[in-house]
């Protein structure tokens, strides 16, 4: 694989201030509720439905080719594993059958600056976009998406790597033109969001709203709260270990004490409190 070429370097205005997540999870408290979701690239759905999880939002626009199925494998297993034999789309709507139903999810099966497209300018909060990672498709999806977010949205961006460690062939192109996007549109980075396998998300957003004083307050309220529900969630999580130890040594004692060699050492261990208790 051909090294990729030097990445256009960002002006530090466009970057002092950003914050660090660890994950993508993390930032989905500090993005509005009650708001306009699109997520482009949906995969199995299963970040699609983390997402309304947590960021409650009044309506979500997925939107995908769901060709997936026509690819043997999926994260080094056969499709069939992920959609049970259903084709791609078949299987997302299924999952989300309730969803569709109500009216709150909008499902556009298309490519994802076709799709983008079809949606009202200024109508979206916030762009996930998790799509085909080529330079030109992510420049693409960039140019689409600027047009229908809100002044105040969020464009958010997956696998912001320079090339996939694990496995493709071809240099990613997210990096390249999100650095592009920010200099030429004068988008910032407000947020960066770590990956285990360093498929790390960046959140961009129009410098004007990078730093204003009530969008920092609301981020550190947000980012305060979700600290707090970490720790609530981590001594949750200590304390039901704790009591499944706890459980587990008393089974262990009462075998050892109904076991023959527990009533064998019987006399012994009453001989050796015995002698331990004899005046010295």
């Amino acid at each position: 694989m051909p090294l990729p070429l030097p990445v256009p370097e960002l002006p530090a205005d466009l970057v002092d201030g950003a914050i660090l997540l660890r994950d993508r999870e993390a930032v989905l408290p500090l993005l509005p509720r009650n708001a306009v979701i699109c997520e482009v690239g949906v995969g199995v759905g299963s970040f699609s439905r983390k997402i309304m999880e947590i960021c409650q939002p009044r309506r979500f626009i997925a939107i995908d080719n769901f060709k997936v199925h026509e690819q043997p494998e999926l994260w080094g297993k056969p499709t069939s594993h992920w959609f049970g034999g259903k084709t791609h789309g078949g299987f997302y709507r299924d999952s989300f059958a309730v969803e569709i139903g109500t009216g709150m999810m909008t499902v556009i099966e298309a490519e994802s600056d076709a799709g983008i497209g079809e949606l009202d300018d200024a109508s979206v909060d916030v762009f996930y976009i998790d799509g085909d990672h080529s330079y030109e498709a992510v420049r693409r999806d960039l140019a689409a998406a600027a047009l229908k977010v809100r002044p105040d949205g969020y464009l958010i961006l997956n696998d912001y790597i320079l090339v996939d460690h694990l496995g493709a062939t071809i240099p990613y192109g997210v990096i390249y033109a999100a650095h592009e996007f920010m200099l030429q549109q004068n988008w910032g980075m407000q947020f960066f969001a770590l990956q285990t396998s360093m498929f790390c998300d960046v959140v961009l957003r129009r410098k004007d709203y990078l730093r204003r004083p009530d969008v920092v307050m609301r981020e550190m309220t947000a980012l305060r709260e979700f600290g707090e529900r970490d720790k609530m969630a981590a001594a949750v999580q200590v304390a039901t270990s704790m009591e499944r130890e706890t459980i587990a040594l008393r089974r262990e004692i009462q075998a050892l004490r109904t076991s023959s060699s527990w009533r064998i050492t019987a006399p012994l261990r009453a001989a050796k409190r015995m002698i331990q208790r004899r005046p010295r």
